[in-house]
């Protein structure tokens, strides 16, 4: 080969690599803007993916990606929409692809409750998740969230205590083992552990999330039988103003000798909204306020407060974001604990067990979202929750609550797996007469984990596996003697791991199958162990020695998503099974014991009461859909079983109050002789009940109607039977359930112009679902709303 082929062949070498790569480094860019269908909303946080390659979208819904020119399949996704997929061929000069996006077969809802980590489709949970929108709260004017959690299946409350499947009771105000959140965060007093759910900004609420079942292991002491977040709402593209007003008049009850009004002075309550939520280019802000005035049904009982709120939202990069939420309520009230009697009298207080408190309560939540440039997300976050009750009768309290949370998130691509990190930081100060007149202190530090891992994702039926753990320690400082009782070194100290495993396989399409298996832990509150007060005969005591419960829940569920063939109606149905066992199960109880005085006396104590299980199955349906083109129809209901029972019976001096049965009982674990029943079945628990709520809207005209049927409650405190008047017999009267019904009627004046009647309780239903206390009567309420 001589030296002039060798160099033709050496410059024909270079020529191809350097063309090649010319043609490899081409790159055209691929942008647009990803929109919701129906609202114009740009999406943040769509994933737009060609191949490997992919990218987000930021804040105003726009997105680039870089790719070399010619046809490529290009994947859109958003969780809670349909899947967007095209093939589009793409020359030298890029391309602009604007898409909008509708939701699925899903009820367009996205869940955090399950993961402190990424949001995730309804139809991944590993736990039954059920989401309640503003709408239904607006439409049936619900003045506060307990109101609208009675229409989520599964979920009671009992004056003002939530419960859900069975798993809690009636606790007189202290301890809760449903956690509530606000945005994620904590927002249970610091010293009793009990929500105030009149702190929610209702004017603001965008959704509301109920995760049931065990939630310690990523939430923590609270979260033993499940959790409610409140999410608030963010400012849209357009700015948006809303005005509410309401008044609602209490009818004669159903026996006309229990009517203590004149006619000129029936009852009434009255309250009006504010919202206001615009963006201004790279801030957000939200504000609103409330005010009502509960004039009340019962003799002497009013409630009365204003709340305002503000919330603002700063994003210096789409990677940087940074926001302040405030929250302030204050008012006044006046209630009383039970009733002179059942009959006349049923709707006045015993004298000596009413009430009068002045509130001031204020919550701010400062935090900071990153997300640095290997894709990990940071978070800090923390709240200061200020609580301050001047009662009367020697019962003032007040309490601040510190909480400070890092959040670490990182997703290996690569694996498929991802990883939620964090640590938790939360300190109370406590003063209260409530408290034997004294100050407490506690505090909580944790860490926690999770791990997902998605397999077959590629294939129409991934399988997501998930471990979470979580470690706590809990300390309580006191005076070195509280009522007698002596405190070691004035601390005392706890520490526990938890643990949570689940999975979630999707069968077929919109078909997913879930098992879960958690531990819950909760420890005692400051109000459970030290609380010392008395409210007519009812006198509680202070118990040091109170211990941690624990349990834990195991479910098997089935989720079905469906859409009526030719229509747009949609929905999910749900389906579970579960089983959930407590140790060493914390109630207010009433016993025999000695004080600190060494007395033998009877009273309400906060006692371990032993182990108890809870079996049942879990039965709920949701949907909504257009009639006619123009209109929608909007349901949502379902059915729950219980068998709440403890696991060691132990039947002594039930029926009556046998003093001296009680005297020569054995001490130990303690049930059936503070129980009204003779079966052994938990206090304060609905074996059955079933809940439904429909709504229609065509040509403007909204109608609706809910229903609420719970099976007797058959066992309560024996106390309340034998010592407070009337009890017994009004229960052996109302022993067959009790079943409310409403219905609303609204019609939409113009575009910005909305009225709606309410007729609650209907069938004017006599009720005590929390013995001692009656249930409103039927009631009309008038509601205006504007909008522009």
């Amino acid at each position: 080969m001589n030296k002039q082929t060798t160099k033709l062949l050496l410059f024909s070498f270079l020529f191809v690599i350097f063309s090649t790569n010319i043609l490899l480094g081409q790159e055209a860019i691929l942008k647009g803007v990803i929109t919701d269908e129906e609202s114009a909303e740009p999406l943040i946080g769509a994933t737009v993916r060609v191949g490997d390659a992919g990218t987000t979208t930021e804040y105003d819904g726009s997105y680039e990606l870089k790719l070399t020119p010619g046809t490529h399949k290009i994947l859109i996704s958003f969780v809670g929409y349909a899947d967007w997929e095209k093939e589009i061929t793409i020359n030298d000069s890029g391309a602009t692809l604007d898409v909008n996006l509708s939701s699925g077969v899903l009820l367009d809802e996205l869940i955090i409750t399950t993961e402190k980590g990424e949001a995730k489709s309804i139809m991944e949970a590993i736990g039954t998740i059920e989401v309640v929108g503003s709408q239904l709260s607006s439409n049936t004017a619900s003045p506060s969230v307990d109101d609208v959690l009675e229409k989520v299946p599964g979920v009671t409350i009992i004056d003002g205590q939530a419960n859900i499947r069975g798993g809690s009771g009636y606790s007189y105000g202290a301890g809760s083992r449903v956690l509530l959140l606000i945005n994620g965060i904590p927002a249970l007093a610091g010293d009793a552990g009990n929500p105030s759910w009149n702190d929610i900004p209702m004017e603001n609420i965008d959704q509301v999330e109920i995760l049931k079942g065990a939630g310690s292991a990523l939430y923590g002491s609270s979260a033993l039988n499940g959790v409610i977040n409140v999410k608030t709402a963010f400012a849209k593209s357009e700015p948006e103003t809303e005005f509410s007003s309401f008044i609602t008049y209490y009818m004669k009850p159903e026996r006309d000798s229990v009517v203590w009004w004149r006619p000129q002075t029936q009852p009434h309550d009255f309250g009006a909204s504010f919202a206001h939520r615009q963006k201004f280019g790279k801030l957000d802000m939200v504000l609103g306020s409330y005010f009502v005035q509960e004039n009340g049904y019962r003799s002497g009982v009013h409630n009365r407060y204003i709340r305002g709120n503000a919330n603002l939202r700063y994003r210096i990069t789409d990677e940087f974001v940074i926001g302040l939420s405030s929250n302030f309520n204050t008012g006044s009230s006046e209630d009383f604990l039970y009733w002179k009697g059942r009959d006349s009298l049923a709707y006045h207080g015993e004298d000596g067990t009413d009430v009068a408190t002045e509130m001031v309560r204020y919550i701010v939540d400062p935090y900071v979202n990153y997300r640095d440039g290997f894709g990990n997300r940071h978070r800090l976050q923390g709240r200061l929750y200020d609580v301050t009750n001047d009662n009367a009768n020697n019962q003032s309290n007040s309490s601040q609550l510190y909480y400070g949370e890092y959040q670490f998130l990182r997703t290996f691509d690569g694996l498929g797996i991802t990883t939620t990190a964090g640590l938790v930081g939360i300190k109370t100060d406590v003063q209260a007469e409530l408290y034997s007149d004294t100050t407490f202190s506690s505090s909580n530090l944790s860490a926690y984990f999770q791990a997902d891992k998605k397999f077959f994702e590629d294939t129409k039926r991934p399988l997501s596996l998930s471990f979470g753990a979580r470690y706590e320690n809990n300390v309580i400082k006191t005076p070195s003697e509280v009522e007698g009782f002596v405190i070691e070194e004035g601390r005392i100290q706890e520490g526990r791991p938890v643990f949570r495993f689940g999975a979630n396989y999707t069968l077929f399409e919109h078909t997913s199958l879930r098992a879960s298996w958690g531990q819950g832990y909760r420890f005692p509150t400051v109000a459970e162990k030290f609380i010392r007060t008395s409210a007519g005969l009812i006198n509680i005591y202070p118990n040091p020695t109170l211990e941690s419960e624990t349990g834990w829940n195991a479910e098997f569920g089935i989720k079905q998503g469906f859409m009526i063939p030719g229509t747009s109606m949609k929905g999910l149905f749900d389906v579970s099974l579960f089983w959930t066992e407590y140790q060493d199960m914390m109630e207010f109880t009433f016993h025999l014991f000695e004080d600190d005085l060494k007395n033998t006396v009877l009273g309400f104590q906060s006692l371990n009461i032993g182990d108890t299980k809870i079996q049942g199955i879990d039965i709920s349906l949701g949907g909504n859909g257009k009639l006619f083109d123009r209109g929608s129809v909007t349901f949502i209901g379902g059915y729950t079983f219980i068998n709440p029972q403890f696991k060691d019976w132990d039947l002594v001096g039930a029926d009556t109050m046998d003093f001296d049965k009680i005297l020569t009982a054995p001490r130990g674990p303690v049930n059936a002789f503070l129980s009204s029943s003779e079966n052994n079945i938990l206090k304060y628990r609905f074996q059955h009940s079933f809940k439904f709520d429909i709504q229609f809207d065509l040509f403007g005209i909204i109608a609706g109607a809910s229903i609420n049927s719970l099976s007797n409650m058959e066992a309560v405190d024996q106390i309340f039977e034998d010592v407070l008047p009337g009890v017994r017999e009004f229960r052996e009267e109302h022993n067959n359930g009790v079943r409310f019904v409403d219905f609303r009627l609204g019609y939409q004046i113009n575009e910005n112009l909305k009225a709606n009647f309410l007729l609650k309780n209907a069938l004017n239903t006599e009720s005590a679902v929390r013995p001692g206390i009656i249930d409103a009567p039927r009631n009309l309420t008038m509601r205006l709303d504007y909008k522009f």
